[in-house]
């Protein structure tokens, strides 16, 4: 068990080594850059744009941070907010024309980037490998709100 929990750490280290290979463009942090791109996903055949609610949902981000990187994404000319027409309340989030050009190419790159990666090791093992993760994840998910219920319950 030892050895296979020292590997895990490994792996996990390894894995955060390779992020400078998904930096985004120019004076972008990695967050910045996948939530540029987050946002031209969520995008996809919506004209009026998206809430900062739904980009909170779709990134599991707190309110505070979001709103931070929507504002530094917003003062780089990357993103545009505007009043909905329909309902002043609402507020939506849009790629200017700058930002919806450096999320398309840098997209761009790093799916070519992930197909060689997938290439190399093979549609089967990386299959494996996806699923193998996701039900890692979905176990610590599961644990941590475990947990939470067991502080609730006063454990």
């Amino acid at each position: 068990m030892k050895d296979i929990i020292k590997d895990l750490f490994k792996i996990v280290h390894r894995f955060h080594k390779c992020r400078p290979k998904f930096r985004g463009n120019g004076n972008l942090a990695n967050v910045e850059f996948f939530i540029l791109c987050g946002i031209s996903v969520m995008l996809e055949g919506r004209e009026e744009g998206i809430t900062l609610g739904e980009l909170i949902k779709e990134t599991d981000m707190s309110m505070s941070a979001a709103s931070k990187k929507i504002t530094i994404l917003e003062k780089k000319g990357l993103i545009e907010r505007h009043t909905s027409e329909t309902d002043r309340r609402n507020v939506y989030i849009k790629l200017t024309e700058k930002g919806k050009e450096i999320s398309d190419r840098e997209r761009a790159l790093k799916n070519q980037w992930i197909k060689k990666v997938i290439e190399r090791m093979g549609i089967d093992d990386t299959r494996q490998m996806l699923a193998l993760m996701n039900k890692m994840f979905d176990i610590i998910e599961e644990m941590e709100k475990e947990q939470a219920a067991g502080r609730e319950d006063g454990v």
